[in-house]
């Protein structure tokens, strides 16, 4: 049976294992990186929707503060997520969209 070799053509060598692995970790790396930068951006699009229903609660009438309190307790979860998060990306290194 043929075994199935890696070879880095650009520098005419063979990869070790330690080399297959070492870009086999970079790649799980670079997935979960722009699984984190999803997260973030899909995080900020509820946190500004929840602010816009906030504010526009506000102006409505006849008022209805209990939805408002429902609306400013929404945009806090999301705030206090989307920092969580931010803060999570920072401990492992990733980068954070702005």
């Amino acid at each position: 049976m043929l075994m199935k070799m890696k070879i880095d053509y650009k520098n005419k060598k063979l990869l070790t294992q330690e080399e297959k692995a070492l870009k086999d970790v970079e790649y799980m790396v670079k997935v979960s990186n722009l699984k984190f930068q999803a997260d973030v951006l899909a995080t900020q699009k509820e946190l500004e929707e929840a602010k816009a229903k906030y504010e526009d609660l506000k102006t409505e009438y006849p008022l209805n503060c209990e939805a408002i309190i429902r609306a400013k307790d929404s945009v806090k979860s999301w705030q206090s997520g989307y920092d969580s998060l931010i803060e999570l990306g920072k401990e492992l290194g990733f980068d954070i969209p702005e």
